[in-house]
């Protein structure tokens, strides 16, 4: 009630105040976010399934009128003291509700998935709200290979070792090779899902050295846990692997 009070008494975009009152109001008026209530959640092999119910506008504004059709990967937002932080996680179902005036939509939160995004995630509550959208996994994506687009400053002249301590394989990076390259051309089969950076199933940690994520820009450390097929190393590093 007191947030809903602050809402009402203070300079408020139309669809924000509407939003107030019901998250599934105020579709196509300025300031509506779509929001998802948390279901549940349940553990699941490699990470924890969280349900979470949407308003059945929720992807429009993404330009997808059938996400069942689309949308692979939901994008969630989380404000952290004044901070906004987003990250997204796989779709593992998809369906409207009763009515069809909302969807439930079920996400993968990997175990190996940290931040400040997957850790509120995975530990929220039912009846959370998160503001949330489609991913980088829609249809909208602009490409198969999108998330393995060369970063800048990497020439097809640089080499950098990569050591997979858990096989003991030596290999050698070149240009803008990323880890699971190296991995996959040295005869490894490491375990992998999108292979762009969002279901976090390749995560492993990096023992040494230093990486690049080519989806963020992020720069992974020895002890991080890092996701392989977007991470390009920097220098020479050890992977556990």
């Amino acid at each position: 009630m007191t947030r809903l009070l602050e809402r009402i008494t203070t300079p408020t975009a139309p669809g924000a105040l509407l939003q107030a009152l019901h998250p599934g109001l105020g579709f196509g008026l300025p300031g509506a976010r779509p929001r998802g209530s948390v279901v549940g959640s349940d553990p699941v092999p490699g990470g924890s399934a969280v349900e979470l119910s949407l308003p059945g506008w929720w992807n429009r504004p993404w330009g997808t009128d059938e996400p069942a059709q689309g949308v692979t990967a939901l994008e969630i937002s989380v404000d952290v003291r004044g901070v906004r932080h987003r990250d997204a996680f796989e779709v593992v179902a998809l369906r409207r509700s009763a009515g069809g005036v909302a969807f439930r939509v079920t996400a993968l939160v990997p175990d190996g998935a940290q931040g400040p995004v997957a850790s509120r995630v995975r530990h929220a509550a039912p009846g959370e709200r998160f503001e949330v959208g489609p991913g980088e996994m829609s249809a909208r994506h602009d490409g198969p290979d999108a998330g393995n687009r060369p970063s800048e400053g990497c020439t097809s002249a640089d080499r950098r070792a990569v050591r997979f301590t858990g096989s003991d394989v030596l290999a050698t990076a070149e240009g803008d090779d990323t880890v699971l390259q190296v991995a996959l051309d040295a005869g490894l089969d490491p375990t992998t899902g999108c292979r762009r950076g969002v279901c976090h199933r390749c995560a492993t940690r990096l023992r040494s050295g230093s990486t690049s994520n080519s989806r963020d820009g992020t720069v992974g450390a020895a002890g991080d846990t890092i996701r392989i097929c977007v991470s390009r190393p920097i220098v020479d590093v050890e992977v556990e692997l």
